[in-house]
């Protein structure tokens, strides 16, 4: 039985162990005398059978109850020396790394980004370490600190958010929408709005049907015009719950946290994903309108303009080459408004739309 090779100090009956190297986002250990003791044996030399029984002696305590002892704080140095859980994901056209050292958060983030893990060999374009503990963590991007805290939500949220930035790469792109993106037979159509035009929730069932899902919410776009996709989890306010239970029946097992003061659910894509790049063969903008008839209204590309704008999509560093660019992208696709009652008649609508060809 070896303990793991630690700083060790006294402190008074107690035991103090550290990591070496420095020291923010990594816990200290305080060691009962019962711990310290075991730590002591253990560096001796002695077996796990050989430590219970000096501790029987030493504490007057029965055997089994030793030997229970001795086993307990073996798991917890398994705990301990465990190495932190690492990923490589794929995320558009990028390869992303992510640490997390506290266990419990990389537990709970897991599920999120389970199908996005790469063995695929190539260069990592960005590495995100979550440090520290649940209640006192910190995020670093490139080893530079980005954002600290002390709930396990915002740790999530802010991890989340990280991941989507680094895929995104917004100075390596004509633009980056604020939009939801599905895909078919290499054609690309943007659902394109700000929060709560309801762009997440039919991107969603897009997907559950059968669409191949690029984004629910942030779509970069190459210098050549091409739509990448990040297929990370969708991203689920609780009005879209119920609206989407048909199409998304474990939506109430996937993680909830609480966002920006509401409550929010990550469940993984139901459908395939995509991560491109692919044509853009429309430019959609939802209105979700309950009792309201449903209708598809074309845009000029002035208004698609307009409408990215108002959407609060990025344009980096404009020149006179990407504001050509960027116009001759607008200008290869048709737009439309679409409002729409429910998703059953906004999937049969969409539907019509010809994609790949010139709509009119």
């Amino acid at each position: 039985m070896k303990p793991p090779d630690f700083l060790s100090a006294p402190l008074g009956d107690h035991r103090i162990l550290a990591r070496p190297g420095p020291q923010r986002g990594r816990p200290l250990w305080v060691l009962d005398p019962l711990a310290a003791a075991i730590w002591d044996a253990a560096r001796a030399g002695l077996t796990a059978e050989e430590v219970a029984a000096c501790l029987a002696v030493r504490f007057a305590l029965p055997l089994e109850q030793a030997q229970a002892d001795v086993a307990r704080v073996l798991i917890t140095w398994s705990g301990v020396t465990e190495a932190a859980p690492t990923w490589t994901l794929h995320l558009a056209d990028r390869r992303i790394g992510l640490t997390v050292v506290d266990l419990e958060l990389a537990s709970r983030l897991e599920p999120l980004i389970s199908h996005l893990q790469t063995k695929l060999d190539g260069p990592t374009h960005a590495t995100l370490r979550l440090a520290g503990t649940a209640t006192d963590w910190q995020l670093f991007v490139d080893e530079a600190l980005a954002v600290a805290g002390s709930l396990q939500d915002a740790a999530i949220a802010h991890t989340v958010a990280e991941l989507v930035e680094a895929a995104c790469a917004t100075d390596q792109r004509l633009l980056v929408l604020h939009a939801a993106g599905v895909s078919r037979a290499g054609q690309g159509m943007l659902l394109i709005g700000p929060g709560g035009a309801g762009k997440t929730t039919l991107a969603a069932a897009l997907n559950a049907s059968g669409w191949e899902l690029l984004s629910d919410d942030v779509i970069p776009v190459t210098l050549e015009g091409g739509l990448l996709g990040l297929g990370m989890s969708l991203c689920l306010k609780a009005g879209s719950w119920p609206v989407l239970a048909p199409w998304l029946p474990d939506l109430d097992r996937a993680l909830l946290i609480e966002r920006a003061g509401q409550p929010v659910r990550f469940p993984p894509p139901p459908g395939p994903i995509h991560r491109g790049p692919v044509s853009t063969a429309a430019f959609v903008f939802p209105r979700y309108r309950p009792g309201r008839e449903a209708a598809l209204e074309p845009l000029d590309p002035v208004r698609v303009l307009r409408g990215l704008i108002e959407a609060e999509s990025v344009i980096p560093d404009l020149t006179q080459a990407k504001l050509l660019a960027l116009t001759r992208w607008i200008a290869s696709a048709p737009g439309f408004t679409l409002t729409y009652p429910d998703l059953d008649r906004a999937l049969e609508m969409i539907e019509r739309l010809p994609l790949g060809e010139p709509l009119v």
